[in-house]
């Protein structure tokens, strides 16, 4: 009974070992996942979405130029609606948006162009009353593109090709389909290049989604950036455009699998950029942030999760935190909005950094703090090899006990009772033993 009790302690004990190994190594590779150490430091774009369309006069304009300049944003993510641009085929309305990107020029904010929302006579019939829905024509799109970077090429060097061709209604009533995006890239990136020498390319910002099925109106955004490496669309972008949410749990939630929504599945689309070679292209968080909403909201729900302010903006802290830290292959990031152009009881409210009277939140006070001071990079997490060798050495050794108490002893003793019984025996019955 002894016996057997000291085997199941060294076997325990070895166990023990190996499974403290075993956790330490996918500890380090879970905490890890994601980082990348070959990729060049970059100074990081930290900006904001804005819709300064929204702004009648000339002193509220300035006053979010002025809002911009004091969260220390150099950058700001801005639609251009080609509905509203171009409503009759080849007639462009350009005061309201030169407005804008002179206005941007003065106060030294460098816009990122959003084209998007199709005019009704380009699209088809039964898409018309749909303003995200994409063109029929998607030449039409290109040459719109074209005309937009020959008139502010001087001034905008960014600019994204759509915005969430993989969820609905942003593909009109068709099925998401990465190589009929991919249709509208090229063209558009190739009218842009021709006026633009220093354009860069943005991706449509791709919306997360868990769906995996095809046709469907919505599409995974992993599934939907493979797609577009298999459709031949790698030299038309210049950078990936995703929209990182924190949903309902905070920037250290690890989890990474394509059945979750969270901060952390940004790891999945870049780890799909290194599958096809493209590892040397930046990602930009072009929308991100954690929704808080007042509890007495009363519009509707949000689908991104919320809480009270003061959680939420410590969460957006520490993960523009991580995205300084870990991801330095996130170039570019946008916390979601200055001031959404959108009704009072639209759940977008909850990211925005300044209340409808323009007073600064926790979110401003957030991205003003990083901004003047963001923190260094971390210092590579070295694997934890001294100690996963000292627990494999310790499950050694307990392996080997428990194999000397088990089998060596017992041997042993064997060997000791038939000297025993050997000795006892007579000489002359030993000779003859010998003999024989």
């Amino acid at each position: 009974m002894r016996r057997f009790l000291v085997l199941i302690l060294y076997l325990a004990l070895g166990g023990v070992a190996l499974g403290l190994a075993a956790f330490a190594l996918f500890d380090h590779a879970r905490d890890t996942r994601g980082i990348e150490t070959d990729f060049p430091a970059t100074q990081k774009i930290i900006g904001t979405n804005v819709a300064l369309e929204q702004y009648a006069t000339d002193a509220a304009l300035q006053r979010a130029f002025d809002a911009l300049q004091r969260a220390g944003v150099t950058h700001a993510r801005q639609y251009f609606y080609w509905r509203a641009i171009e409503t009759t085929r080849g007639e462009y309305a350009w005061a309201p948006w030169d407005r804008i990107v002179n206005a941007a020029r003065a106060n030294g904010i460098e816009l990122v162009a959003v084209l998007t929302s199709a005019p009704a006579w380009s699209q088809r019939a039964h898409e018309r009353e749909m303003p995200n829905a994409p063109p029929d024509d998607f030449a039409a799109y290109a040459r719109f593109a074209g005309a937009f970077a020959r008139r502010y090429g001087e001034t905008i060097d960014y600019y994204q090709i759509w915005d969430e061709p993989n969820v609905e209604p942003n593909w009109g009533k068709r099925n998401a389909d990465a190589m009929e995006y991919a249709q509208l890239l090229m063209p558009a990136a190739q009218a842009i290049r021709a006026q633009d020498a220093d354009a860069q390319i943005l991706l449509a910002g791709l919306a997360m989604n868990l769906e995996t099925h095809r046709p469907h109106p919505n599409y995974s955004e992993i599934l939907f950036l493979r797609g577009l490496y298999e459709s031949g669309a790698q030299n038309y972008f210049d950078i990936v455009a995703a929209k990182p949410y924190g949903m309902w749990t905070g920037p250290e939630d690890r989890t990474v699998n394509s059945d979750t929504l969270n901060f952390s599945r940004l790891i999945l689309l870049r780890e799909e950029m290194r599958q096809y070679g493209d590892k040397a292209k930046p990602v930009w968080a072009v929308e991100l942030g954690w929704n808080a909403l007042p509890p007495d909201w009363t519009g509707e729900p949000s689908p991104w999760g919320t809480d009270v302010i003061a959680k939420q903006s410590d969460r957006l802290a520490r993960g523009l935190a991580r995205l300084q830290t870990e991801w330095a292959w996130v170039t570019g990031a946008f916390p979601n909005y200055l001031q959404p152009n959108v009704p009072q009881t639209d759940p977008r409210w909850g990211f925005a950094l300044l209340t409808r009277d323009g007073e600064p939140n926790a979110f401003f006070d957030v991205l003003q703090k990083f901004n003047a001071s963001p923190p260094a990079p971390a210092a590579s997490n070295a694997a934890p090899y001294l100690a996963v060798a000292l627990l494999l050495g310790g499950a050694v050794v307990a392996a080997w006990r428990a194999w000397h108490w088990t089998f060596a002893l017992r041997v042993d003793e064997r060997w000791r009772d038939l000297k025993t019984r050997v000795n006892a025996t007579p000489e002359l019955a030993q000779l003859l033993l010998c003999w024989g």
